[in-house]
């Protein structure tokens, strides 16, 4: 195939379908004589008072909108928050704003919305579906007592920064929040609650999807404050902030709820979506084109400089058939990397990892195409999913003179892949299940 991109456009076109939060809730409950069938467990709708709906996330408007088509009008009210891009209008459900990644006034909004919401509305025998997917921690905040607006953005920020993990980052905002870490099953608990779980966490923890609003917490003040020390964030919070955390330490302050607490007995969570449901929709569509094709890994981590590396010896040893891979063929990957941002420049994980990817195979003459994007469409904080290379690339790069190792020392991967227009765009997908990488060598 001498243009792979037409064709990979088409293959992450299916792979987005597939984790479409619409679609995944069509494929995992069906309804029947007003008994629900989630997965393989049944619940009788008709033993509650009301039913609910919360949702919060950059593909939450989606699960409503399927969640809407299965249980209809035996929804009594309930309010979704989720991107600009993805408002809606409805008779019962209500829609907030939030933003992404970094939290604003809107999203605080939004939290103190939900948070009343729950208080008012919400009875002991009323049946509650929280509907959760990535961006949910940002779109979505109410700071514990003792923290303020700013303080919240202001550690937010530092940990996007910093090259903390996923896991990391949800750890400290669930500390600092008066409805993640469980405290939202807290507020509505005895009513009952069915999470609906679109992952964008390797592995897929329930508690750090989202930051877990109804889900029980694993980790503690302690784990919270050691995730500060480790990227030296302790001394650039402001010192009544540190308070906070050893009064948390100490006891002072209550921590989250636990995962063996009472409240969380009468609730259900389902995964309904995640990163190798899209890796195994683009096997099968590449497959159907006549491309052998291979899924090495959903559980992509690490720095962009580091996880380039090893593909690109990958690709080296294919190319040079040093390896038990023959092409043609296509190797598909997944997870999510962290960039530690030293410059001032602007670009995401994948844009840097690609570019990583260029400069490690700049002297590879034989055919290959080589893409990572984000499966939300947004790469950190641009308009772009990712990027793309193949081996005309260096071409471009040598003729307009660019230096891959000063745009890489400034995390400027996006200004370098606009100058050769390889950028990836698809806009916002209704989803977010991590990244997907595809390495097609023919």
């Amino acid at each position: 195939m001498n243009n792979f991109n037409l064709t990979a456009k088409k293959i992450t076109k299916n792979a987005l379908h597939a984790v479409d939060p619409y679609n995944l809730v069509l494929n995992n409950l069906k309804i029947k004589d007003n008994i629900l069938l989630v997965k393989d467990k049944k619940f009788d709708l008709d033993k509650f008072d009301k039913i609910h709906i919360i949702g919060c996330g950059k593909g939450a408007t989606y699960l409503y909108k399927g969640l809407k088509k299965i249980v209809g009008q035996r929804i009594s009210s309930g309010i979704i928050v989720s991107i600009k891009e993805h408002s809606f209008k409805d008779k019962k459900v209500e829609f907030f704003e939030g933003s992404h990644p970094i939290p604003d006034r809107k999203s605080l909004d939004s939290g103190n919305a939900v948070y009343n919401y729950i208080k008012d509305k919400i009875n002991s025998n009323d049946l509650v579906f929280f509907l959760i997917t990535g961006g949910a921690s940002s779109i979505l905040i109410k700071p514990f007592q003792g923290i303020n607006f700013e303080d919240k953005i202001r550690i937010n920020e530092l940990l996007l920064l910093c090259g903390a993990d996923i896991k990391e980052i949800n750890c400290v905002r669930k500390h600092i929040s008066a409805i993640k870490g469980g405290r939202l099953a807290e507020l509505i608990s005895p009513a009952k609650i069915i999470t609906l779980i679109v992952s964008d966490i390797i592995d897929s923890p329930f508690e750090h999807i989202g930051s877990g609003p109804t889900i029980g917490d694993s980790t503690t003040f302690s784990n919270a404050y050691e995730v500060l020390k480790k990227y030296k964030l302790e001394q650039k919070i402001k010192p009544e902030i540190r308070d906070y955390f050893l009064r948390g330490i100490n006891k002072e302050i209550p921590d989250t709820p636990s995962p063996d607490a009472e409240i969380f007995s009468k609730n259900y969570n389902f995964l309904i979506g995640d990163n190798l449901i899209a890796l195994e929709s683009a096997k099968k569509e590449a497959e159907r084109l006549g491309i052998k094709t291979f899924i090495l890994t959903s559980r992509d981590n690490g720095e962009p400089l580091q996880v380039a590396k090893g593909y690109s010896s990958m690709v080296k040893k294919i190319i040079l058939s040093k390896s038990s891979f023959k092409s043609p063929l296509l190797l598909l990957c997944g997870g999510e990397l962290s960039v530690y941002v030293r410059g001032k420049g602007k670009g995401g994980r994948n844009q840097e990892f690609v570019l990583n990817m260029l400069k490690e195979l700049k002297a590879i003459k034989k055919s290959f195409y080589i893409s990572s994007i984000g499966t939300d469409g947004i790469d950190g904080p641009t308009d772009a999913a990712g990027a793309w290379i193949d081996e005309k690339t260096i071409n471009k790069v040598n003729g307009l003179k660019l230096n891959i190792d000063s745009y890489l020392k400034d995390n400027d991967s996006y200004s370098f892949f606009k100058k050769i227009n390889q950028l990836i765009k698809t806009g916002p997908t209704r989803t977010n299940v991590m990244d997907l990488r595809m390495f097609y060598i023919s």
